[in-house]
């Protein structure tokens, strides 16, 4: 037994020198959890269950959800049917069928089908919960930390909406999360069934929507480049392994794209853009959009909120304005608890987001999440330059991207759960770095209440 945790001590100690040199973007490859940590996920989700069922239970069927009726419609049209819909066939026909055939299996003809589909998007953002925490365990990230960032994640308006929601945004990011978990194990030590199983949850996610095409990109990109850093060996047969699992997921697509989506439409990915109201357009060219800091255009400060059927500028002017409202609010206007605390919510945000980018940046795993975090969103804009309308800039297509931000956030935090010193004074100043989230999150928090009693 000794002569094994000499063994494993060493291995450990190892992986710690080469992220210290830059050649892996992880600590370890096995799960660190202590009954401490455990009972801190645990928690979390426990309160991010009561949330979701409590505010699927008092919200309307289609409170803060995109595009509800012609979801449900595509539902329908399956169940009662017993058939796959051509892309042209109704508003939402163009997507992928994974979410539909799955809904349908609801009984959609019975009075409470939508709160069904939506409590089991509720316990898709309960899965996505779990598997950051799996992440952020593998980075050997303390219960401190583990519950900071989840709490973080799971009171923000917008995770809230998307998993309370009947939407096939809620399967997609579960999906596109549990591909960079798999990755994520993948990399330190490939085993031949988890690679069988990354290539079928690829294959789930390009199925269930076109936008995990993004995340898959990026998971690839980053795995790629971490792979390049490797000497010839193990890690580096494990990178070309894993872009071999994420190339044949995304094959898998190739039947449906051919034929079905080519066959019955001439396009490989239909989506219908010249469809959608004038009053979404973007009021500049795609470019520019891409290019314009936030905070500039006019409009921007006379309110938090994105005003996407507006004409005139305003935050729907600059991408970067726009993504990143919509990651804490969405595209809705809020009407509590009034602009004020809203205004506050999103500084705190964007206090986080930079204050958190610059101390993960010093980590080989932050240096890995915020390069995942920039290709995401580089590519992401690319999608503009095909349909130039605002709601193409909304951050429910990436929102994958809860999970590097996750990484960021634990690397950032990581002190916080270091051995308590003797000293007071530098345990308490070890833990003010924990003060902006946990503010957050009690407004946050606040915000929910405000809804609920306004619904």
């Amino acid at each position: 037994m000794t002569r094994g945790r000499g063994r494993r001590k060493e291995g450990l100690a190892a992986e710690v020198e080469d992220e210290a040199e830059g050649k892996f973007p992880v600590r370890t490859s096995a799960i660190v959890c202590t009954k401490e940590s455990f009972a801190a996920v645990l928690g979390v989700l426990a309160l991010w269950g009561t949330l979701g069922v409590v505010f699927v239970r008092i919200t309307p069927d289609d409170a803060f959800s995109h595009d509800f009726e012609a979801h449900l419609e595509y539902t329908r049209l399956v169940a009662r049917e017993h058939r796959l819909p051509s892309p042209t066939e109704a508003r939402e026909t163009f997507q992928p069928p994974l979410y539909y055939l799955l809904a349908s299996l609801l009984r959609p003809g019975a009075a409470d089908h939508v709160r069904q589909v939506r409590l089991v998007s509720v316990a898709l953002g309960g899965v996505t919960l779990a598997l950051a925490a799996c992440a952020l365990g593998r980075l050997a990230v303390g219960p401190i930390v583990t519950a900071t960032v989840l709490l973080f994640l799971a009171t923000t308006p917008k995770f809230l909406f998307l998993f309370t929601s009947y939407n096939n945004d809620a399967l997609a990011t579960a999906v596109a999360v549990a591909v960079a978990v798999l990755a994520h194990r993948l990399w330190r030590g490939w085993r031949w069934p988890l690679g069988g199983l990354l290539v079928v949850t690829v294959g789930a996610g390009a199925y269930t929507k076109s936008t995990v095409l993004f995340a898959v990109a990026a998971i690839g990109a980053v795995v790629a480049l971490a792979g390049v850093k490797q000497d010839p060996g193990e890690g580096r047969r494990s990178a070309v392994r894993i872009l071999g699992a994420l190339a044949l997921g995304v094959g898998c697509f190739a039947p449906w794209a051919v034929l079905h989506n080519h066959r019955l439409s001439g396009s490989f990915f239909p989506v219908p853009c010249e469809q959608m109201p004038a009053g979404l357009l973007l009021p500049e060219a795609p470019l520019r959009t891409i290019l314009t800091p936030p905070a500039i255009t006019s409009g921007e400060w006379a309110d938090p909120f994105t005003h996407q059927w507006d004409e005139t500028d305003n935050k729907k002017s600059s991408y970067l304005a726009y993504l990143f409202v919509t990651s804490v609010l969405g595209e809705f206007n809020l009407t509590e608890p009034g602009e004020q605390a809203v205004w506050l919510l999103l500084w705190l945000h964007l206090f986080v987001y930079v204050w958190a980018a610059r101390r993960a940046w010093r980590a080989a795993a932050g240096r890995a999440a915020l390069g995942a975090l920039v290709l995401t969103f580089a590519l992401f804009a690319s999608y503009l330059f095909r349909c130039p309308y605002a709601p193409c800039m909304d951050y429910r297509f990436v929102a994958w991207t809860w999970l590097p931000w996750a990484v960021v956030y634990s690397e950032a935090l990581r002190a916080a759960d270091r051995p308590a010193p003797p000293s007071r004074t530098v345990r308490l100043r070890a833990a003010t770095p924990l003060l902006p989230f946990l503010a957050t999150v009690a407004l946050q928090i606040d915000v929910v209440v405000a809804l609920l009693r306004a619904a």
